[in-house]
């Protein structure tokens, strides 16, 4: 079954969680984490859930076949996605 791109969904999924993620700093800001060291991720917060929500919206249980995806079909909404390998981290 060809799987076929949803970007309406993943935008709107990102924006969901973006506003999400701005309330939860306004209001809560006890619940905001203190800044990691090393380097920071190329992908936001917002970013990341996004991804991960869409994986299951998209029901692509093999995260390499669903990276191949999002890096073919939606370079252009995350022009920062890094490569596999930091993806995989990124995602945990």
């Amino acid at each position: 079954m060809k799987i076929v791109p949803r970007p309406e969904t993943l935008l709107q999924l990102f924006f969901f969680v973006s506003e999400l993620i701005c309330f939860i700093q306004v209001r809560c800001p006890r619940l905001v984490g203190k800044t990691s060291l090393g380097r920071h991720s190329k992908l936001t917060h917002a970013e990341n859930i996004a991804l991960s929500l869409y994986q299951s919206v998209m029901k692509q249980s093999d995260v390499k076949s669903y990276y191949a995806f999002v890096k073919g079909y939606h370079l252009v909404e995350f022009p920062n996605l890094p490569d596999y390998s930091n993806f995989l981290k990124q995602q945990k």
